[in-house]
């Protein structure tokens, strides 16, 4: 089996923060969501991974990712022309599929118990396709699947108006040599997109058999921004304490990491924070559900369920709820209410 990562969507629900950086490397918990993927599709024993990226992401997600070595992989990159649909992303990977079978996978998923007891489930009993399921409160943002007896899929449409089911695509489909046929047979929807869920529905319409298991633990789409912030706020529920700079006065309590070279003085830290590298904090309040990236600048800040990326510097600002591109400025006095925000790489504000 090989696995396909599809990381080419442009990020539009994350602007303004992905117009500079990619969605998939967007950081929850200090690590970027694409890597949480990569290392649950490794765990699975899959080696080969093709990463379909977008002609202006490509670049910055194979810096960050590499060969695939830190994760025990081999990873390739195609990109796609532009974004055209979950099926045409998987498409593009066809001839590096060949006559495998293939983890398809969201790039901007994450699932809290990984992909292997899917996979292994999949090799045993051999259906023509499978899709992992959750149940979601608003399934009409989501491709909606209806399930038979025996966990026999029976319908999958995209986004309906009025769902038959509260069961919904989580970002992970596996398939073998069928697929390519029921992607030829194909058209794009009415949002000019070819549909993954459009495919299924032909293998299922065709008589291929297709089942669906329910993910156990949570999934998040972190494609925007409450769906990343829930994401930080769940991923840091199992941070261990671990700190390796330096506290000097105020108060911890809660698990609590603080990277190399930090130094925190006189500071209230509310666990689950994470706190990168080479950071200095000064009479600041931070957390719960927040993570700091490495190289931030903070002196009276009040930070709670937030991500902050590196290279940041804030003063005086009381956050709640807020993304923080790379090297945002927040100086002087900030409002008196806490402020919910997404701030794109090297916005400065300055308060009265």
């Amino acid at each position: 089996m090989k696995a396909v990562v599809l990381a080419a969507g442009a990020g539009v629900r994350m602007r303004p923060i992905a117009y500079t950086l990619p969605k998939q490397l967007i950081p929850v918990a200090n690590k970027p969501v694409l890597f949480y993927g990569l290392e649950a599709i490794a765990a699975t024993g899959i080696k080969e991974v093709a990463i379909v990226v977008g002609p202006d992401s490509g670049d910055a997600i194979a810096e960050a990712v590499g060969a695939g070595d830190r994760f025990g992989l081999t990873i390739e990159y195609i990109t796609q022309p532009a974004p055209q649909g979950i099926a045409h992303g998987l498409g593009m990977a066809r001839s590096f599929v060949g006559s495998n079978d293939v983890l398809l996978y969201l790039g901007d998923s994450m699932l809290e118990r990984g992909l292997g007891e899917a996979v292994a489930d999949f090799t045993v009993s051999r259906p023509n396709a499978h899709v992992l399921v959750s149940r979601a409160a608003d399934p009409g943002r989501f491709g909606v699947v209806t399930v038979d007896a025996g966990n026999t899929v029976a319908r999958i449409v995209e986004k309906p108006r009025r769902p038959d089911s509260d069961l919904v695509l989580v970002g992970a489909y596996l398939f073998d040599s069928t697929v390519w046929a029921a992607l030829d047979e194909i058209r794009p929807s009415q949002r000019g997109e070819l549909e993954i869920s459009d495919a299924i529905q032909h293998l299922v319409d065709s008589g291929k058999r297709v089942t669906a298991s329910e993910v156990d633990g949570w999934w998040k789409d972190t494609g925007d921004k409450v769906g990343l912030l829930d994401a930080n706020r769940l991923a840091l529920s199992n941070l261990h304490h671990a700190v390796r700079g330096t506290i000097e006065g105020g108060s911890s309590r809660g698990p609590v990491t603080v990277g190399t070279g930090s130094t925190l003085q006189d500071c209230d830290l509310i666990g689950p924070v994470a706190i990168g590298a080479n950071v200095t904090a000064s009479d600041c309040v931070l957390g719960p559900n927040t993570s700091i990236a490495d190289n931030c600048s903070l002196a009276g800040a009040f930070i709670v369920g937030s991500i902050v990326l590196e290279g940041c510097r804030l003063e005086r600002w009381r956050l709640d709820g807020s993304v923080l591109g790379r090297n945002v400025t927040l100086t002087g006095q900030g409002p008196e209410a806490a402020v919910s925000a997404i701030l794109g790489d090297l916005s400065e504000v300055v308060g009265k």
